[in-house]
């Protein structure tokens, strides 16, 4: 009522929620939506198990496709009105994204030689077995393989050309890749 502003990871516009403050200065608070009271009509339930297991790589898993594209882009305006000065930018969604299967770059952290994405609200490791959003020739090399040693790798992947590559930090001499990939 007081005009204090809220952020409250994992609610949607709209939403009535019961948040758990970590942060709470008099005109900015922060926190975590620990039960939702009223739902927006564009809540889903997250389609990804790796989400669900606790995944912090996807922070939008609980809105629905339309709803994501719309916050994506507000962030967008956002960033460009505050930070850049800049309040009156058309700023287009882009092309629209199939839900699954399309994201052909991916920085993983690095866990007993797995690759995976940080848990959320977490520094520790998810080692991941799947992921819905990655493209399948990532998903490969992210399931089988192996970096001991390393700290962080990334992954990319041509769409159009099926031209793989992984960049290990620390560089490793004995990462274990599928055949075909750069290292």
């Amino acid at each position: 009522d007081g005009g204090r502003v809220v952020l409250a990871e994992g609610a949607l516009p709209g939403e009535r929620v019961v948040v758990e403050l970590g942060v709470d200065k008099p005109t900015l608070a922060r926190g975590v939506a620990i039960e939702v009271l009223r739902a927006s009509p564009d809540r889903v339930e997250p389609p990804c198990p790796e989400a669900l297991a606790g995944c912090g790589g996807c922070d939008l898993q609980h809105a629905g496709t339309e709803l994501q594209r719309q916050l994506k882009a507000e962030v967008v305006r956002d960033a460009l009105a505050r930070i850049g000065r800049l309040p009156d930018v058309r700023v287009d969604q882009g092309e629209h994204l199939s839900t699954s299967d399309h994201r052909t770059v991916l920085r993983c952290a690095v866990r007993d030689g797995r690759a995976g994405l940080r848990r959320r609200r977490s520094t520790e490791v998810h080692v991941l077995d799947r992921c819905l959003v990655a493209h399948p020739l990532v998903e490969q090399i992210v399931a089988e393989g192996r970096f001991p040693g390393a700290e962080e790798i990334i992954v990319r992947v041509g769409a159009r050309t099926g031209e793989r590559m992984v960049v290990v930090s620390p560089t490793v001499g004995d990462a274990v890749v599928p055949p075909g990939v750069a290292l």
